[in-house]
């Protein structure tokens, strides 16, 4: 099974089949929008105005300076990149061919304040606003395997169209998050053994890259 990420857990209960379609068999074409190369171009402005030298920062529009001084520091990180293993421990974030190592989960922080025993993850969202905590309890997870003499863990997401901070969570309950993934990963091997992975109609199906299945849209129009 490849390793989790949150959105290969987000496809998956909404839609095994797309799930399997975007990350396991990979035969869809690349998805690609205005909005998504913008989100592309501000996550690295961004990332360069916090990891970069100081005249990195010279692109970053003024409306969202506010966001990042306070950020700045020894202790931030931006686009961090972290694996773990299903024992908690750190992994690679990509496969290691020299020692074998694998992810069992893998995912990137925007942003990661580490002041042990506390961390502090910063998500930037460009589009609507859609409070749910589940990507940032999944960071959550990967951070506390990384750095497990962290113990107090929380984060918001950063809705730069509004210009506004979102809920700051407490993420640190990893347990819970923990068992739930498991969970999860044991449904897409059960798929993938059974070669079976359910197509599930939902509101998504009428922006769902599978063009091929009876629930898209698309393919209704045009049978």
């Amino acid at each position: 099974m490849i390793p989790w990420s949150y959105s290969f857990l987000n496809d998956l209960s909404n839609c095994p089949h797309k799930a399997m379609r975007k990350y396991v068999k990979r035969d869809l074409p690349k998805e690609t929008s205005p909005e998504l190369e913008e989100g592309i171009r501000v996550h690295k402005l961004f990332e360069n105005t916090i990891n970069g030298p100081k005249d990195a920062s010279w692109d970053l529009p003024p409306k969202w300076w506010d966001f990042v001084k306070p950020l700045v520091g020894p202790q931030t990180m931006a686009e961090v990149k972290l694996g773990m293993t299903r024992e908690m421990n750190r992994a690679p974030f990509w496969d290691d061919r020299r020692t074998g190592e694998q992810p069992w989960g893998r995912g990137k922080a925007d942003v990661l304040i580490l002041k042990p025993p506390a961390a502090f993850i910063v998500d930037w969202k460009t589009g609507k606003v859609r409070e749910d905590d589940r990507e940032l309890r999944q960071l959550a997870l990967l951070v506390r395997a990384n750095y497990p003499e962290v113990t107090r863990i929380s984060g918001c997401y950063v809705w730069l169209k509004e210009g506004r901070m979102g809920v700051v969570y407490d993420l640190s309950d990893v347990n819970r998050t923990y068992h739930g993934t498991v969970a999860s990963m044991a449904q897409a091997q059960g798929y993938a053994d059974a070669n079976d992975w359910p197509k599930t109609p939902n509101p998504l199906c009428g922006f769902c890259p599978v063009k091929d299945c009876q629930f898209n849209y698309d393919a209704r129009v045009n049978k």
